[in-house]
């Protein structure tokens, strides 16, 4: 049985958002905002995010069913964020595949990776010199960036990820990248052993919960969260605690 690294996420931000799309319940439906931004970063060259983006405004539209005077006053809204997604330097994330379908029996993880970025090498001596990795993946946020380096979640994501295309090419990922892209930033870290650790640790959670073992969870992040409604961790909480 396959755990879609969608489910790792999910688990870090809280078990019972595994749980609850075990039952069929959606969770964290992307807003048009988000989704117009997840778009544009990965679809759009910077000349396209000129002017009226009218290619852009047809695509998302099209695409996922969005009225276009509802993509237009999104993009209207965010033209801050589209001017530093514009300015990205284009190295840091092509040449590169986009939305790459990956999964491994042996590691029985699977997931659609954003961006793998595919570094090109220098010629000559200093290009052997320079170790360059041959593959980074990286993922693209549509939320806030913390103040360094990358959030937690996104870095054991990071690791199944490598894990994931070491299994499939047979070449060594090192470094992985999160493109925060409301704030135009890509931040790159070193993929460390204790990431691919704990990355495994939770698919073998997530197995357990898919199995009905109900994920046993506090309720410090429940005010924030837009499931609490109707997840019932609150009440099962303090059926425990009476």
């Amino acid at each position: 049985m396959y755990v879609r690294i969608h489910d790792i996420g999910l688990y870090l931000r809280c078990p019972m958002l595994v749980y609850l799309e075990s039952m069929g319940r959606e969770c964290f439906r992307a807003d048009t905002e988000r989704t117009i931004l997840r778009y544009i970063a990965l679809y759009s060259a910077p000349e396209d995010l000129q002017g009226d983006m009218s290619k852009a405004v047809k695509d998302v539209a099209r695409i996922h069913r969005i009225p276009e005077e509802d993509v237009i006053r999104s993009i209207d809204a965010m033209r801050g964020s589209i001017s530093r997604i514009a300015s990205v330097p284009r190295e840091l994330l092509t040449p590169c595949d986009i939305e790459v379908e990956l999964r491994s029996e042996r590691l029985g993880l699977s997931g659609i990776l954003d961006r793998l970025v595919r570094p090109e090498r220098r010629r000559g001596l200093l290009g052997m010199l320079l170790r360059v990795d041959d593959m980074i993946p990286s993922l693209v946020r549509t939320g806030r960036s913390p103040e360094e380096g990358v959030w937690r979640r996104d870095r054991i994501q990071l690791a199944g990820y490598a894990m994931l295309l070491e299994e499939r090419f047979g070449v060594e990922v090192s470094t992985g990248q999160v493109e925060y892209v409301r704030d135009g930033e890509v931040r790159r870290v070193r993929i460390r052993s204790l990431d691919r650790s704990r990355a495994l640790w939770v698919r073998d959670r997530v197995r357990e919960i898919r199995d009905g073992e109900m994920p046993d969870v506090g309720i410090e992040k429940c005010s924030s969260c837009g499931m609490s409604g109707i997840c019932g961790v609150k009440s099962c909480v303090v059926s425990r605690m009476l």
